[in-house]
This record gives structure tokens, sequence and C-alpha cells, in this order.
């Protein structure tokens, strides 16, 4: 098996169950690679190294897999936010065979948004899924992977979209090479229903920097988060929902800056909606990193004590 970590990770929603643990199939969101998946769960199924029957698959039932998995990191919201328990859990594939592993190509390519096997050529049609109905003739801005592991800007015309039973769309696409970028991104299309939105402004007392990013990550908001306490300030960078970069506080590291702002009790915050293009430097899902450094705070205090 491939190092999981040279494996490219997408943001999706897909159809994931343990098998016997949970008693239902239901819809998910997480991190997906050829090699493993870190995802967020109601509850607990095991500790790490625990090897898990798992049933994994496309929302459009096109792709469904059940093979096995094992454990590797198990994350908790014990502490984080109130109300829904959170475990977040990252799972390695084991995968026996090349068929097997076919499939679970075949599923990761699916899963993910906006994206062609190869390098789009002048005049090449695709359809794509796509969060929301586009006009036919609408013009858009698509990031394609090359052969060569690259990614070109492609622009793309709406042909016509046509809505699927998960309530997104399945849009076909005019695609031409280009420089320019369209006035929207198909990966992040909902950017243009959030900017119909007033800005979200508010106090940290009363409503908690960690809410405030899990309703930006339920609501994939994209625009900068001004976060202001007794003169320091932190500025939050949010692309779909997802963390891509912090900054404030002197830190030039952007986990170390939201961990210094995560506890903040205090304060005001103001959420911009606007357009982030700056390249994502956290690499991880808004619920997975937050988990992550309630867990480390939570081990200092022990620490101390």
């Amino acid at each position: 098996m491939q190092d999981r970590r040279s494996q490219e990770r997408i943001r999706a929603s897909f159809v994931f169950r343990v098998v016997p643990d949970e008693a239902r199939v239901r819809v998910r969101s997480g991190d997906v690679s050829r090699t493993g998946l870190f995802v967020e769960l109601d509850q607990d199924v095991g500790a790490p190294g625990d090897l898990k029957r798992i049933r994994l698959g496309s929302r459009d039932a096109l792709h469904v897999l059940e093979l096995d998995a094992r454990i590797i990191r198990v994350v908790r919201s014990d502490d984080l936010l109130e109300g829904r328990r959170v475990v977040g859990v990252a799972f390695e594939l084991v995968v026996p065979d090349e068929s097997l592993q076919a499939r679970v190509d075949a599923l990761v390519d699916h899963l993910a948004p906006a994206t062609v096997a190869s390098e789009a050529p002048a005049g090449l049609r695709v359809r794509l899924e796509t969060p929301w109905q586009l006009r036919a003739g609408e013009r858009v801005s698509v990031e394609v992977p090359t052969a060569e592991g690259g990614r070109v800007r492609v622009e793309a015309r709406a042909l016509d979209s046509r809505p699927r039973k998960n309530g997104s769309y399945a849009t076909r696409f005019d695609l031409e090479r280009c420089e320019e970028h369209g006035d929207r991104d198909v990966t992040g299309i909902r950017l243009a229903l959030a900017h119909r939105r007033p800005d979200l402004v508010g106090e940290l007392s009363s409503l908690s920097l960690p809410t405030v990013l899990a309703l930006a990550s339920m609501e994939q908001l994209t625009g900068v988060l001004l976060l202001v306490d007794d003169g320091e300030e932190a500025r939050v960078f949010l692309r779909r929902g997802q963390i891509v970069d912090v900054e404030g506080l002197g830190e030039t590291s952007p986990r170390h800056a939201l961990g210094g702002v995560l506890g903040w009790t205090r304060g005001t915050f103001a959420l911009e909606l606007r357009d982030v293009t700056r390249p994502d430097r956290l690499h991880t899902s808004t619920t997975a990193l937050l988990l992550d450094l309630v867990r480390e705070q939570d081990e200092r205090r022990r620490e101390v004590a």
C-alpha cells in the first residue's frame, strides 16, 4: 500500500457505516483519499489499531464498497461544543488486491468535485456535480488536474443544469483553456449564496469562536473572520467552511495562531463574506482541526495540574 500521507485528500460528502457498530448507513462528511479517510461520527466505534468493517459509497449510489479499515487516530469533541457529540476517526483502508483498489480509486474520483482524469483540451464537454443550478451560458472557473500531477485553470460555459435526487445538480459544461478566472468557482459555488447574506457579527462572550467556526463549516461560508480582544487582533480565512489560514498574535504558524484565540471568552467577531484566494496552509477539515487543538489544550492543562 502506498504511503497515505502522499495521497491527495479531498473534502467530500458520502454515505458511510461502521458494521455492525452503526445501525444504518448515513450521509457523512470528511476527508477521503485512495488509502484512507477521516470522518465525523456521532459515537465511539473503536480505538487506534482496531480493525473495522466499513461501508463507503457515493450519495448517488453509483459507487458502493464494503471493506476492512484500520483505525489510526481518534479525536473527540467532549469539551469543544455543547450539543451533539462529535467523534473524528481516521481510517486506513485495507486493500488486499488491485481489483478492490481500482474500485476505491473510482469512488474517490467520483467524489472529487469538478475534476476530470487529465488536462482538458479546448472544446471538451464534461458533466460535473454542482451544489446549485447554473443558467445556460453562465461562465465559471474550474481547476482541472493534469496527468503530470499539476493543475490547470479552465474556463467553463454551462450548457444545462439538471436536478439530482441528492439535492445537487448535474451540470454539463463546455471547457476551454484560459488564464483568467471566471466569476465563480464550481467547487465553491455556494459562495454566490453567501454574498447575499448579511455579515455575521457578535460578542465572543455570547457566541464562542468554536461555535462560530462550526456554523461556518456547516454553512460552507467563504470569507474572513476578524477577532478583536483588548487591542489584539486575529484573522481566520475560510473557504467553503474550511479554515485555510490564520493570522495574528505574532504567530507565523496558522495552527498556533488559531490555538491562541480559541479560548477567547470576550471580545468581538465579524465575518465578512467574500472570496478567499490564498493557499490552504492547514490541509484539514475545520472539525478535525478544532478537535486536535482542544485535545492538545486539555493535555497541557493536565500536565500543569
